[in-house]
């Protein structure tokens, strides 16, 4: 919990930034990122989405 409550307030300090299962939506005010999605990886239902954090 402690590095989500990192990314909120001091943002990403790497390139890449893996955030999983997080209800705090710690990426919101994120500027100039991309997010990308999966439900159900492997399986023949996966859904995989991408777009710009707003």
């Amino acid at each position: 919990m402690k590095r989500l409550r990192r990314l909120a307030a001091e943002g990403p300090t790497a390139d890449d930034t893996v955030v999983m299962l997080d209800a705090h939506c710690s990426f919101t005010g994120l500027d100039d990122f991309t997010v990308y999605w999966g439900a159900y990886l492997g399986t023949p239902d996966e859904i995989l989405v991408s777009g710009p954090v707003t």
